[in-house]
């Protein structure tokens, strides 16, 4: 089971860096919200629900947000 969690937390920094990529950014009005804020808030969600498998993607995608020299500029 441990190893399935560490190989789908892989996966999903992997798979966050391809999408990040290649997406546009999420904006509210001129604010620009990164991948690491909204990924947060859904894994406490997540982990609230008891959801391993979900909760083991969004902390990938939080920690690969944290990754970027920008991740705290609006």
């Amino acid at each position: 089971m441990l190893i399935n969690i560490t190989l789908l937390f892989i996966f999903s920094l992997l798979t966050t860096t391809l999408i990040a990529h290649t997406n546009k950014s999420l904006y509210i009005s001129k604010y620009h919200i990164h991948h690491w804020i909204w990924g947060t808030i859904l894994l406490i969600i997540s982990l609230i629900y008891g959801n391993i498998w979900l909760s083991t993607i969004l902390l990938g995608i939080v920690v690969e947000g944290l990754l970027y020299s920008d991740r705290f500029v609006i």
